[in-house]
């Protein structure tokens, strides 16, 4: 698709990476043919200039609020296995667990589908598997939409029971019963940039 786009003579692209994109196909392509690129929203590569939300900081402060909280233990639900906004969050959400008091263990994450479906199945498998987390992180507020139907389903109440908490702050999250704990990334400043 690219190539096509480079052949009509596109004077540059605006690409919210894919995963599972080939950072080296697409760079040689790019270069070859000078057009310049920016990705959004998540990246594959550093050779070409980034607009997105800081997820790293993102994951670290919504860390930092669920420890505020006084919870003892923290899961991340969701996201696909190869993206680079999931890595970030996992690896702000470790630094910002790492000064407080929430057990968080990366490795636990579940990888789903960025759906509400892929939230119910995603929080399922961690309950499936014997855990009850005080606080679950969604990957994004479509996946937590899922997971408070889940929790729902099992006969819990998503804040009282098990506190959930997000990414994105879409319309939506504050509209959830109760409402949902969402970090925001500003997709309309992201836009403008």
């Amino acid at each position: 698709l690219v190539e096509a786009m480079i052949q009509r003579q596109i004077d540059g692209l605006i690409l919210l990476p894919a995963s599972g994109s080939d950072e080296h196909d697409l760079e040689a392509a790019l270069r070859q043919a000078d057009v310049p690129m920016i990705q959004i929203s998540r990246s594959f590569t550093t050779a070409f200039d980034y607009v997105g939300p800081d997820n790293i900081e993102a994951g670290a402060m919504l860390a930092r609020h669920i420890d505020s909280l006084g919870l003892g233990s923290a899961v991340l639900v969701g996201g696909p296995a190869v993206s680079s906004a999931r890595r970030d969050r996992i690896d702000g959400l470790a630094q910002g667990f790492a000064a407080g008091n929430v057990r968080f263990d990366p490795a636990g994450a579940v990888v789903t589908q960025n759906t509400p479906d892929g939230g119910a199945r995603g929080v399922a498998e961690v309950l499936d598997r014997g855990e009850l987390p005080e606080a679950v992180i969604a990957y994004s507020d479509a996946i937590a939409i899922g997971v408070y139907s889940e929790l729902r389903q099992r006969g819990m109440k998503p804040g009282g029971d098990v506190a959930v908490a997000s990414f994105d702050d879409i319309p939506l999250a504050a509209m959830q019963v109760p409402p949902l704990t969402s970090v925001a990334t500003h997709a309309q400043l992201i836009a403008e940039q």
